[in-house]
């Protein structure tokens, strides 16, 4: 990574790949899931059948663009070919300036609020900034206008746009129980009923906001129980947290369960050499 990337987000990176890893990895996943919240970013989505097609990819994709970013970035050559990715990916999906903005800045805030509830620590003030400062470049480099915001313009953004836009729609049912499906495949066929129930339960107190609970169709979890589940996390995260730091969260082309044999960047996104 170049000294101009590790001075305007380095902080960041080393939260997001090394110590708080596990966190942010759960936390991107929410934010993943916010987008079925907006019926004008989730109608799209859901029309262009990639997701109903192929959901686990189209999540672990999504996080491959953000975590080669991050842990290359900008200015390196799989940086900017995963910058391409998302001019190309986005270059005439219908949706507002706003739409688009939110779906930016969700992987902003959502992560970081929950790190912040239910984490092991809470961010630094020079994480919380390397963080905002990080996705106001992604923002430019991908052709947003107004790009460039600090972590608490962030959350008043996307909680304007909440209040204006969240409901429940059928494409983001349809989206949100195409992904869970895939989450659970690996759960055995007679308990996936129960264990949809317990994960649309989870996220909902993980994401600790009700009005998002109710426009993706999860339970409203009270907020003393919502609160009662991120200390039983936190309290977890810091007895398990020995020899985290020396962990990285992600090494590029990576195998995983979508990935078995690792990926090439040309196999990342929507009809991608695969």
């Amino acid at each position: 990574m170049s000294e101009a990337d590790e001075t305007l987000f380095g902080s960041y990176r080393r939260a997001v790949l090394t110590d708080l890893g596990t966190d942010f990895r759960l936390g991107f996943k929410l934010a993943y899931f916010a987008n079925f919240a907006s019926p004008a970013i989730a109608a799209p989505l859901d029309a262009s059948s990639e997701i109903a097609r192929q959901p686990m990819r189209r999540a672990k994709d999504t996080s491959i663009v953000v975590y080669e970013i991050l842990t290359n970035g900008f200015d390196s050559e799989r940086g900017a070919r995963m910058v391409d990715l998302l001019r190309r990916v986005h270059r005439g999906v219908p949706g507002s300036a706003d739409d688009y903005r939110y779906v930016l800045l969700t992987l902003l805030v959502i992560p970081v609020r929950m790190v912040d509830r239910s984490g092991p620590r809470r961010l630094t003030d020079r994480e919380r900034a390397d963080a905002a400062r990080f996705h106001s470049r992604l923002g430019a480099e991908i052709g947003l206008d107004d790009a460039e915001v600090t972590y608490a313009e962030a959350v008043a953004f996307c909680r304007r746009y909440e209040r204006e836009h969240l409901r429940r729609s059928a494409a983001g049912d349809r989206l949100t129980a195409s992904t869970l499906g895939a989450l659970l495949a690996s759960v055995p066929a007679a308990l996936r009923p129960l264990a949809d129930v317990v994960a649309r339960f989870g996220l909902s107190a993980l994401l600790g906001d009700p009005r998002m609970a109710r426009a993706l169709g999860f339970p409203v979890v009270p907020v003393p129980v919502a609160r009662v589940v991120a200390a039983l996390r936190r309290a977890g995260r810091r007895r398990g947290r020995d020899g985290l730091e020396a962990r990285i969260a992600f090494t590029s082309g990576e195998p995983s369960r979508t990935y078995p044999a690792g990926y090439r960047l040309d196999e990342i996104g929507p009809g991608a050499d695969r």
